[in-house]
């Protein structure tokens, strides 16, 4: 793969070269066509560590689309396509540390390694930290199934720092489950496959860009169903929207703006 940096600009194909874009970043990416075939992977013993590779790839892909599903609410203010960053982390970061399987079939083992979560930011250039100057204090009781997030006082130019221009904002905050994941000798699939609580979001009023946000205590909380997996792992996520007003009871997002991070898990 290579990074076309001068001369002709395009996307598309030419000849067996492919040259493409991707959210977040403004270079053209070239890729050359070509290579095994499908069946040569899929059967040569030469590709015995790309198929392992192609599994574990597989798993930590689907499974950080799942969680961006979780984190719907909050997906609009992600600045690049976290969902690759969030494979990643689960294949380099979690993934190894299964390391009782066999290489080719480790799991993503959450109810031990979730913590490698916290903190995971959906924004490369204002992260929510850097913005939200004083850390939420967030808590999840998993008996109830229940998150609170305590909201601290918040001043715009002190210890908030808005954007410019978009004259409103707002906190959108939301929990989800997800449960381990290992691999069952055929394909992967989930431990204990019991169902799991509803993701539950929520967003405070919108407050003007120049107003202090007043401490609040949100909770969030799960409806259990009947015999749900209980080594299931919740994320409690928040972020940060900015809006401009359409109409007197109509408010519409400013994209490109706002900001969001996994806050907590448990």
């Amino acid at each position: 793969m290579g990074i076309l940096k001068d001369g002709i600009q395009f996307t598309g194909s030419v000849g067996n070269i492919s040259a493409y874009t991707t959210k977040g970043s403004d270079k053209i990416i070239l890729r050359r066509k070509g290579g095994a075939t499908k069946e040569q992977i899929a059967t040569s013993p030469r590709f015995e560590r790309t198929r392992e590779n192609n599994s574990e790839f597989g798993i930590c892909a689907s499974t950080a689309g799942r969680i961006k599903r979780m984190m719907n609410a909050v997906n609009n203010l992600a600045d690049y396509n976290f969902t690759s960053a969030l494979s990643s982390l689960l294949r380099k970061r979690m993934q190894p540390r299964d390391t009782v399987s066999e290489r080719g079939k480790r799991g993503l083992l959450f109810s031990q390694h979730a913590a490698l979560l916290q903190g995971f930011r959906l924004n490369l250039k204002n992260p929510f930290e850097s913005t939200v100057r004083q850390t939420p204090i967030c808590s999840i009781d998993r008996a109830t199934g229940k998150g609170v997030v305590q909201l601290p006082e918040l001043t715009p130019g002190i210890n908030l720092l808005l954007p410019p221009n978009p004259p409103l904002y707002r906190f959108v905050l939301g929990m989800g489950a997800i449960a381990d994941i290992k691999h069952n000798g055929r394909d992967y699939t989930e431990i204990n496959p019991k169902p799991l609580p509803a993701v539950f979001s929520t967003a405070t009023e919108w407050h003007g860009n120049q107003q202090t946000f007043n401490a609040q205590r949100i909770e969030l909380p799960l409806e259990l169903p009947e015999g749900w997996d209980k080594t299931a792992t919740f994320l409690l996520f928040i972020g940060l929207e900015m809006g401009k007003p359409l109409t007197a009871s109509e408010i519409e997002e400013v994209k490109g703006r706002g900001c969001a991070v996994i806050a907590a898990v448990g």
